[in-house]
Parts: C-alpha cells; structure tokens; sequence
C-alpha cells in the first residue's frame, strides 16, 4: 500500500486551512504504525505528510504519534495547532525534551 504514496506523481491542492481539511486522513489502509510515520516524514513541508501523520494518530494515538503530526503541523505552518498537539504529546512523555523545545519555541512564535 505504501508504494502507492512513492509512486504517485502529484500533490493533493486544498483550499484554505479549514479544519477538515487539516485533520483529514490519507486514503491509506495501512495498520502498521511506524511505517505510516516513515512515510510521513519522507515528505516534509507537505500536506501528504500531514494526512500521514493524521493517519497514524486516528490508529493509535500516543507520544510517537502524537509528535510526528505536530512536527508535520509545524512544518506547513500551523502554528497554533502544532502547540496543541506538542502539549497532547507531553501528556504522554513529559520528559522529553525536544517536544518542550518545540514548544517554548512556538510560544514565541505565537506571542510575537
């Protein structure tokens, strides 16, 4: 199934920055979670890696998944969102440093 995102030659257009359109899935059936997030990050700046990303989080969410669609949030500049999901994700893993850094960063960001 993951060969089909490899080998698609174009780019999906959505129009604005509606809320279905950013958390909408990918039309991918894949179970295996790391591979969803694999692909996700082969494609970065991207909605493709986005709908990926929102993809893994609607199998499981947790830390893993959790990060990876605010990293893809981030990415394609959605600033305030990413900071939500960047909290959710340190619900699972308060430790972790580089999402506390992604998220001091996007508070300045969002204050400026």
């Amino acid at each position: 199934m993951l060969d089909h995102i490899n080998r698609y030659p174009g780019e999906f257009e959505i129009m604005g920055l509606r809320d279905d359109a950013i958390f909408s899935t990918y039309p991918l059936i894949e179970d295996n979670i790391d591979e969803i997030i694999k692909e996700s990050m082969k494609y970065p700046k991207s909605y493709r890696s986005l709908w990926l990303a929102n993809l893994a989080v609607s199998k499981l969410e947790n830390f893993e998944t959790l990060f990876n669609q605010a990293i893809a949030l981030r990415n394609i500049n959605v600033l305030e969102d990413a900071f939500n999901v960047f909290s959710k994700a340190l619900k699972f893993n308060s430790k972790s440093e580089e999402t506390i850094k992604n998220l001091r960063e996007l508070e300045n960001m969002l204050n400026n």
